[in-house]
């Protein structure tokens, strides 16, 4: 599962940029957990659903904002990849893998 920066702190890259990065990094069959800010609007669900689609050939799928990353790690193990979050202290109380990535600066 691959996690976003809120939209708030992208800074200097694009949400495009961000997605790419992500996309780069995870295996195929991954889904991606936007931050809430970057899906606000049902225009900017199917946008960033049609782009992850297509730059990552039908691979990775937007996972939806109705599933509750804590809730779905209390039943199965999960491998998470994103910026630090609370999801940090959650995957280590749940035994989940928690991989820090800091898309700015592109370090894993």
């Amino acid at each position: 599962i691959g996690l976003t920066y809120a939209e708030r702190r992208l800074g200097n890259i694009s949400w495009k940029e961000m997605i790419n990065n992500l996309i780069r990094l995870l295996p195929p069959n991954s889904v991606i957990k936007a931050h809430p800010s970057l899906m606000l609007s049902q225009r900017k669900i199917k946008l960033l659903s049609k782009y992850i689609q297509q730059n990552s050939q039908g691979k990775i799928k937007l996972c939806s904002n109705d599933v509750i990353l804590e809730i779905e790690m209390l039943f199965e193990k999960k491998v998470i990849l994103g910026p630090m979050s609370s999801l940090y202290t959650y995957a280590n109380f749940f035994q989940s893998e928690f991989k820090k990535i800091d898309y700015i600066n592109n370090k894993l």
